[in-house]
């Protein structure tokens, strides 16, 4: 299992994607799984139920994985209910360490698809990035690799993750 970890924004989706495509693997996007068993999207999980049911989620759909698999976690699965420990003991697991303002600049495009940033004003956003990523690291940082993506295109990143790959 190859489990693709980091912040929202981050590009775990895109690149878990393509690393599929590359590695002739499927690819298990935890938050698409728990649209799909809840028949909810994100927003109306957050807004029918709370943080800890969807989080409750996140762990049934984790541990549920089975096989060979790409997997792109939500950004903040690996910091709940030792779901970072289940992670490297089943599996190899990469951080895509993304620059703040990268992470700013898109968040601020797609705020409203995502629960927790929606009602963060703009001018406000980076300051709420910075600050729950000071809280997440610790738990990112645990990661088999950690990969910088700062100036680094798609096809950069990918080549990086198959050389960490090949030296497994």
């Amino acid at each position: 299992m190859i489990y693709i970890i980091g912040y929202m924004g981050s590009g775990k989706t895109t690149i878990a994607s393509e690393l599929s495509n590359i590695l002739k693997l499927p690819h298990i996007d935890t938050d698409k799984e728990i649209q799909k068993k809840t028949n909810y999207t994100i927003n109306e999980i957050f807004k029918k139920f709370d943080v800890i049911y969807f989080r409750k989620k996140e762990k049934e759909i984790l541990t549920s994985i089975k096989g060979n698999k790409i997997v792109s976690t939500g950004g903040g699965l690996p910091i709940y209910s030792d779901n970072m420990k289940y992670i490297k003991k089943n599996g190899i697991s990469i951080y895509l360490k993304t620059p703040i303002q990268i992470l700013h600049n898109r968040l601020k495009k797609s705020s409203d698809n995502r629960p927790l940033i929606q009602n963060i004003k703009n001018s406000d956003l980076k300051k709420f990035i910075n600050k729950q990523i000071k809280q997440r690291e610790y738990f990112y940082k645990q990661a088999n690799y950690i990969l910088e993506t700062k100036d680094l295109s798609k096809e950069e990143i990918l080549r990086k993750i198959n050389s960490f790959l090949c030296s497994c």
